[in-house]
């Protein structure tokens, strides 16, 4: 998980090729709620958090950013019958900044952002079914300013489960549910709390209704 903006990247490109593979099957309408936006903004920023966010040696009091940005979101069927489905949903982007008004130089940090989940579902004869989901989302940050420009850490957090649900025994159904969760948080020398942050869990649930 050390590498999340990497991970960042490879999430975009995998999604960019996942819509190429299925696009000559848009008339299936394996392609939904596919949404894209973009924008430009000028901000300008005031004050001094050196204490809770120094990431570099320069600092200013007030320093203004250009920002571009553009995201997407989706989701994809990559397969749907009678007794199996998969789904693949995802949601990404990108801002570049331009600040200005740093003592020693301007800053032009770079903020990918994305998450993305592959869910799968079988049905498991006459009692039950069984559904997989992996899930990843992180957020990395190159080129990063010192304050009063403040952006958030990075990080990558990457999930797994299994669930069973099982058909009524006596009007009363049961589910299993096993998951997993690895999370990893990008401190810089100055902010190393957070990887206080990062954390290994696994969990096991019974349930009954």
């Amino acid at each position: 998980m050390a590498g999340s903006g990497v991970s960042a990247k490879f999430l975009l490109t995998a999604t960019a090729v996942v819509l190429a593979l299925v696009t000559p099957a848009s008339g299936q309408k394996r392609v939904r709620e596919l949404e894209v936006t973009g924008g430009l903004s000028l901000e300008a920023y005031r004050g001094n958090l050196a204490a809770a966010t120094l990431s570099a040696v320069d600092s200013t009091e007030r320093a203004a950013a250009t920002i571009g940005e553009i995201g997407a979101r989706g989701t994809v069927a990559l397969l749907e019958s009678d007794r199996r489905w998969a789904f693949f949903s995802f949601d990404g982007g990108l801002r570049q900044f331009a600040a200005q008004g740093f003592v020693i130089r301007d800053y032009a940090p770079r903020e990918w952002v994305g998450r993305g989940a592959l869910s799968f579902s079988h049905l498991l004869g006459t009692w039950g079914s069984a559904t997989t989901q992996l899930g990843w989302r992180g957020r990395t940050i190159s080129d990063r300013p010192p304050t009063p420009l403040f952006l958030q850490s990075g990080f990558g957090i990457a999930t797994a489960s299994l669930r069973l649900e099982l058909s009524e025994i006596d009007r009363v159904r049961f589910d299993v549910l096993a998951d997993a969760e690895w999370a990893d948080y990008s401190a810089n020398r100055i902010v190393t709390r957070l990887d206080l942050l990062d954390r290994r869990t696994q969990g096991l649930e019974v349930g009954a209704t």
